[in-house]
């Protein structure tokens, strides 16, 4: 009876762990990995390529006149704009087997394993054109555009032969 209370206590105690775990590597307001989970997963990727040559893009992503957004519109309504944005992206993402993660205050990363410089590209105006398509309103942009847009730019690895 002993063993198996101690092994239950030892399974929770287990899960509790996991639970923290994901707790410090997720931002609160979009659910997107923070930017430690992000760093980490950088970090793996980079000596992946490093060892294997295994390609890769990294993409930040800023939210276009955010600052203008959230004074205008309020926090509250910034938050939401942010985490539509979250949302949108991180659906796209998953159709390129990418990760997504909260950079920043309005900026976000995309780390993806990618093997030519051209589907760099094309994952890019992907992401570009979805927060568009998401039509959220911004009146406070004097750039003749009245919706959430976002800059992206993006670094792709090279042929890699050592460190």
């Amino acid at each position: 009876l002993n063993a198996l209370e101690a092994k239950i206590q030892h399974k929770e105690a287990t899960e509790r762990g996991q639970a923290l775990l994901n707790l410090s590597r997720t931002d609160p307001l979009t659910g997107l990995e923070n930017r430690r989970a992000i760093d980490e997963k950088l970090r793996d990727y980079w000596n992946e390529w490093q060892r294997h040559g295994s390609g890769f893009v990294a993409i930040l992503i800023d939210v276009d006149f955010f600052k203008r957004f959230n004074d205008y519109y309020g926090h509250q309504e910034g938050d939401r704009c942010l985490i539509l944005v979250a949302n949108a992206l991180a659906e796209m993402i998953k159709q390129h087997n990418g990760s997504i993660g909260r950079y920043g205050g309005e900026e976000f990363i995309v780390l993806a394993r990618m093997e030519r410089r051209e589907q760099v590209a094309g994952l890019a105006e992907a992401i570009r054109s979805t927060v568009e398509n998401l039509a959220l309103p911004h009146q406070q942009r004097r750039d003749g555009t009245s919706v959430v847009t976002v800059s992206v730019g993006a670094a792709f690895t090279r042929a890699q032969t050592g460190a």
